[in-house]
């Protein structure tokens, strides 16, 4: 993470990223939800009738959280 905070003193950095660390998830994953917002949000009629699944295969994402590769992905 120092390496692209522009050089910032490891004093300032470490409590940046402990503080940010717990709030992320260990595997991102696209939100449904979201993907349907920007969908929604198209001038195009054949883009609104998309579904997430249409545009976005977790399935990969997943199969990656279930074998527990990556630890504990959602937050508590």
């Amino acid at each position: 993470m120092q390496k692209f905070m522009a050089g910032l003193p490891i004093e300032i950095v470490n409590p940046l990223y402990n503080e940010t660390k717990d709030r992320l998830p260990t595997l991102p994953m696209p939100m449904k939800q979201a993907i349907q917002s920007a969908l929604d949000r198209e001038p195009d009629p054949k883009a609104k009738a998309l579904q997430p699944s249409d545009v976005a295969d977790i399935g990969f994402l997943q199969e990656i959280e279930k074998s527990g590769f990556c630890g504990n992905s959602t937050n508590p």
